[in-house]
């Protein structure tokens, strides 16, 4: 099946340049410019809240809360907390993410227009050159990108199979 090929495709490319480039540049750090999601996640680690110390460069007060919805800090700190910080091992996972919004990617195209309509989508998604980098950087919209896609495909599922779940799920 070609879609496997290209999802296999994507995962490992996706990884690899995330891991090769994770070797040349602080990744937590300052290398992505999204480095106060790893500070956000630091803070609620070790036992503060959503918040960033003062002192950071966008910031005045002495903490301040609220600064980005909770999803993606909370995470963050998850996949620290359970991988003890490891970038490697956070690529790994944020090129998952990526791979199953290709797959998703294909499953609405292929409703919507057919299988080689949806093979054709989900290789321009996988291998769109800005979110084939973007995909594993500390960056929020890979996995607010998997979670809007799977919100569609679960309504076109309530339309087609008319199941009130699926109905609530595509509000989640």
């Amino acid at each position: 099946m070609l879609i496997a090929i290209v999802l296999i495709l994507s995962f490992v490319g996706k990884a690899s340049l995330g891991i090769i480039l994770s070797q040349n540049l602080n990744y937590w750090g300052t290398g992505s410019g999204y480095s106060f999601y790893y500070e956000m996640a630091q803070n609620l680690i070790s036992g503060g809240g959503l918040y960033l110390y003062g002192g950071h460069h966008l910031f005045i007060p002495a903490n301040f809360y609220a600064l980005h919805p909770p999803l993606y800090p909370l995470f963050v700190a998850a996949l620290c907390k359970l991988t003890h910080s490891s970038a490697s091992s956070f690529i790994i996972v944020q090129a998952l993410v990526s791979t199953l919004t290709v797959w998703i990617v294909y499953k609405i195209t292929s409703r919507i227009a057919g299988p080689r309509a949806g093979l054709l989508a989900a290789v321009l998604y996988a291998f769109y050159p800005y979110a084939f980098f973007h995909d594993t950087q500390l960056q929020e919209t890979n996995l607010y990108n998997l979670f809007s896609l799977a919100s569609v495909w679960s309504l076109i599922v309530s339309i087609d199979k008319k199941k009130t779940l699926f109905f609530f799920l595509t509000g989640l």
